[in-house]
């Protein structure tokens, strides 16, 4: 055996539009009905209620669909020479190709999905099958078989097994062909950890069947069965054959924690150290425990007389328990048999050998099993099982073509649910992993599954479901040419990866010319940006700019600098950080994105530049950069650049220009596990609209809306609080470009009330389409104030991303400014009194000071609202004197006449009504003599919200009781009117 290292392979990957690609075409596979697909059900059933019949309807021959589907016993029973593919009831190769008729090369479109992230063919100039897939944290290992030469290979006879081993990036790391004279193929794969950092050390198992002599001088006739182990280098450390005269073969295997091996398959002979002895003229199931070693430990064979029975399939549980699955032509273990010409089964063995429990899942036609997992749900384990069938399981419609089916059992083999997929031509479904809470499964259609709408030609696909059954989505992968899924396998990270063959240049890959090529394609599961996903919740920045977090809270965000957009405490690999430069005293827009993504470092900035881990460059239009974290830059079908994290996490980026420049527009998308996990200026996706605004890394949160003031001006300002600065432990990242803004942030709020008619008109007309009024608010700001009416575009993309992703529901508008003053420049005509002092110290402006008067507000033309809120800071300057003998000294605000707050306040040895009756003096104040006048002074931090709809608002601010102006004084700063 040889291994070959460090070639690259060569991808052409596709996460959006369509290129032109060669391939080729065929003729349909055998059609027996016309019959268009039935909806997915949920079909309840247990082992017992199969029913039982008679045991003479047979398999119709590999490669041969007949009207009857029938077939004798022999054509049945496995052939020296048979393939996952040889196996299945139908022919999926079909057409032309099965024909040895040339095909044309014309007109072939290549798959086009979200989460597709590469693929690879592995040309020879014979026939090479992706049979079986297995993945790691680091890397994939893909198996198969070959009548030629792998790329530094040597075929040795007919038909060499190869292993693969591919990067997740894509790359190739190693690859090894194993062979005899005679014809050899590997069936299946497993390693012996997936989780990193012990799945870079995992070793390999590969096992098949050999006509010839794969362990030397172990060749018992016909067909062996065989099982090779591989350190993650490529290293052979041990390879064991297993067989008897007659045909033996192994399908499949499974590495248990306590790093015994299980290799299952078919023998028509009688294994050594058989227990029981095998029945008699059959071909039966065995199943061979291996230690780490390689010592034999036990073997187990179960038929029916004269009959034949096979194992495909083998998984460890969690229990320890080892579940088998295939098919059965009698009633296999004395279970009921459902009469027709064969029977999927799952069979339950302890590690000891012992069989535990044998259930049929049968129709009164064809049922066979090809494929078995195990999962843990609820803290039990379950079983999935895929396969196909030509029957009906209830409450499906009964066919005559062959359909594909997902059963669910639990521990006891009890079935929990069955899905059957139809098309008016044949199905298969040959494998199938289990992904986060739910379950995929591969296979070939001819068909859509879900309209029936022919595809072309034969193709891949990869079908998704809940764990309770309900049809999550359906991808295709395949040219105009024959593609077919034979293994989906997933890594700890959830990428899904599926093999099998193409009969063409699959997408700009060469094509070896041998009649077919293996396929390897990666899938990152998670979040869709251009689909509809309610899985995923959704937080958005738009325009200059608007942000809307994981919780749906709307809120304007300023701030300039580079700011922690989002990190997780579920995702270590996983912060994005956002570059916001002013474009005037209150605009600003985002400029630049920097993501660690899964190890890698990865900026993208408004004007379209590039830049991994430091170095420019570009995203094939029509395919995905893959990352050496496990990562992925990809262009989705709508034309963002998404970044994706091999945890689900997704990241969409929209250059946009405006007649004052560049910004980009954001979304992000997290799954399921990321809830109540996130922090930064998205918020924390905890389900929660009321937590929203974390003033501290640490996850304190102010239960109310920001202030102008507390979001940038405070001293410890919202914006600081997520500025990236190395006194927080940032590590910056957007390295590239030019810094800008500061720490001194915007220097007034942009409010819907500062435009004039005029602007505000055009802004209405540009956002009309806008059904969203947060949303549509917003962008009537953006376009009064630029006059450009293209920020529509970007309000309308963020209305639409936030309604068809998550859950729904309203957004929550936080309060928005329709007035701010901190008296440091003009004081215009709202105020009746422009009276302005500053605090001794000179570092302070305030309006006032005054003593026993009313400084009067008045606004008017407020945009649509429920409810305002005002803030200020009110500074009680000297002696007053509270509930004292010379006072009461009170203060006193209120709106349209009606009272909102009337207080006594103290700065001497009396008691104050405020907070609280009888509180002592400076209670609940900000600060307490820190502005240097004579008596004594306190400030206060107000924020008072009441309902309102008034389109005109009336504040009076005023004190009585008051000795006189030097010895009690008043005044306000910050003052901020807020609507919603």
């Amino acid at each position: 055996m040889k291994r070959f290292h460090g070639e690259t392979l060569s991808v052409c990957i596709l996460a959006a539009g369509v290129a032109a690609c060669s391939g080729s075409t065929g003729d349909p596979l055998p059609v027996g009905s016309t019959r268009g697909p039935q909806p997915d059900q949920a079909a309840p059933i247990s082992s017992a209620d199969d029913g039982s019949g008679a045991e003479g309807d047979d398999l119709a021959p590999a490669g041969e669909l007949n009207d009857d589907t029938s077939a004798t016993e022999e054509e049945l029973r496995p052939r020296e020479d048979d393939s996952p593919l040889s196996t299945l009831p139908f022919d999926p190769t079909g057409g032309d190709r099965a024909n040895g008729l040339p095909l044309p090369l014309q007109n072939v479109t290549c798959p086009s999905f979200e989460g597709l992230t590469w693929h690879d063919e592995t040309p020879t100039a014979g026939a090479d099958l992706g049979n079986a897939v297995a993945a790691s944290c680091d890397a994939v290992y893909q198996v198969g078989s070959t009548t030629g030469a792998i790329s530094g290979e040597v075929n040795s006879g007919a038909s060499d097994a190869f292993i693969r081993k591919v990067g997740q990036d894509g790359k190739l790391v190693w690859g090894a062909q194993i062979g005899t004279s005679a014809n050899d193929q590997a069936t299946g794969v497993a390693v012996s950890s997936a989780q990193c950092p012990t799945g870079s050390n995992a070793s390999l198992y590969v096992v098949g069947h050999t006509s010839g002599a794969i362990e030397a001088g172990q060749h018992k006739g016909s067909s062996d069965a065989f099982v090779v182990k591989l350190n993650a280098n490529g290293t052979e450390a041990w390879r064991r054959q297993l067989g008897t005269a007659a045909v033996d073969q192994a399908w499949s295997v499974a590495h248990a924690p306590d790093g015994s091996v299980y290799v299952v398959g078919s023998t028509g002979g009688n294994l050594a150290g058989v227990s029981p002895p095998p029945t008699s003229g059959t071909t039966s199931l065995f199943v061979a425990k291996y230690s780490a070693s390689g010592d034999l430990v036990w073997t187990r064979q179960l038929g029916v007389n004269n009959k034949t029975t096979i194992a495909r399939s083998v998984s460890v549980g969690a229990d320890g328990q080892v579940y088998v699955a295939g098919y059965t032509t009698g009633a296999l273990a004395g279970q009921p048999y459902a009469g027709g010409s064969a029977d999927a089964f799952v069979a339950r063995y302890s590690d000891s050998g012992a069989l535990g429990g044998v259930a049929l899942l049968g129709t009164s036609l064809q049922d066979q099993a090809f494929s078995l997992t195990t999962a843990v749900e609820s803290g039990q384990t379950v079983v999935y099982v895929s396969g196909t069938t030509n029957g009906n399981f209830p409450p499906y419609a009964s066919s005559t073509t062959y359909d594909a089916f997902l059963a669910k059992l639990d521990a006891s083999l009890t079935t929990q649910w069955i899905r059957q997929t139809a098309a008016s031509e044949n199905v298969s479904a040959t494998s199938v992993a289990v992904v986060g809470g739910s379950v995929v499964l591969t296979g070939e259609t001819r068909r859509d599954l879900d309209s029936d709408a022919p595809l072309g030609s034969a193709d891949m696909y990869l079908r998704e479901y809940s764990a309770a059954g309900a049809h999550l989505r359906t991808e295709y992968i395949g040219t105009n040419a024959m593609e077919a899924g034979q293994g989906v396998a997933v890594d700890p990270k959830g990428n899904v990866f599926l093999t099998g063959r193409t009969d063409a240049p699959f997408c700009g890959h060469s094509f070896g010319g041998g009649g077919s090529d293996a396929l390897l394609v990666k899938v990152m599961k998670g979040c869709r940006v251009d689909t509809p996903d309610p899985s995923c919740k959704p937080a958005t920045c738009n325009g200059d700019p608007h942000y809307v977090s994981f919780d749906r809270v709307a809120f304007d965000f300023q701030g300039e600098g580079d700011f922690v957009l989002a990190t997780s405490a579920a995702t270590p690999d996983l912060e994005i950080q956002i570059r916001q430069c002013p474009v005037s005293p209150g605009v600003s827009t985002g400029r630049a994105v920097g993501a660690r993504v899964a190890g890698d470092l990865v900026e993208f900035h408004a004007t379209g530049a590039l830049y991994v881990n430091g170095q420019p460059t570009t995203v094939p239009s029509s395919g995905a950069l893959a990352l050496a974290g496990g990562g992925s830059v990809y262009q989705s079908a709508s034309g963002r650049t998404v970044l994706a994290w091999p945890t689900g996490e997704r990241l969409a980026l929209r250059p946009r220009s405006y007649s004052l420049g560049l910004y980009l527009d954001t979304l992000f998308l997290v799954p399921p596990a990321s809830v109540g996990k996130m922090v930064g200026l998205f918020g924390n996706a905890d389900d929660d609209a009321t937590n929203e605004f974390m003033m501290a890394r640490d996850g304190s949160v102010l239960s109310s809306a920001l202030t102008f003031f507390e979001m940038y001006q405070d001293t410890n300002s919202y914006a600081d609080v997520w500025r990236v600065g190395a006194a927080q432990g940032d590590v910056a990242l957007i390295q590239q470009g030019t810094p800008c803004g500061g720490p001194a942030g915007p220097g007034q709020p942009a409010w819907l009330n500062s435009l004039t008619p005029a602007q505000r008109a055009a802004g209405e007309l540009a956002c009309a389409g806008i059904t969203d009024e947060v949303i549509k608010q917003t962008c009537i700001l953006d376009v009064g104030l630029t006059g450009d009416p293209s920020f529509a575009v970007s309000a309308q993309e963020a209305a639409t991303d936030l309604a068809s992703h998550g859950q729904g529901g309203p957004i929550i508008d936080s309060p928005r400014s329709v007035y701010f003053n901190n008296f440091t420049g003009s004081i215009g005509p709202e105020w009746e009194s422009i009276v302005t002092s500053v605090t001794p110290l000179g570092d302070r402006t305030f309006l006032g000071q005054f003593g026993n008067e009313t400084a009067h507000l008045t606004l008017d033309e407020l945009a649509p609202h429920t409810e305002l809120t005002v803030s200020f800071d009110l500074y009680v300057i000297n002696a007053w004197d509270g509930d004292g003998p010379f006072g009461p000294s009170v203060w006193t605000a209120s709106a349209d006449g009606v009272e909102l707050l009337s207080e006594t306040f103290s700065n001497t040895l009396s008691t104050q009504s405020y907070p609280l009756d009888g509180s002592l003096a400076g209670s609940g104040a900000l600060e307490v003599n820190t502005l240097a006048y004579p008596y004594g002074d306190s400030v206060y931090r107000m924020k008072l919200v009441f309902p309102h709809s008034a389109p005109d608002l009336a504040l009076d601010l005023s004190a009585s009781g008051l000795i006189g102006l030097f010895d009690e004084g008043w005044g306000v700063t910050n003052i901020e009117v807020q609507g919603r």
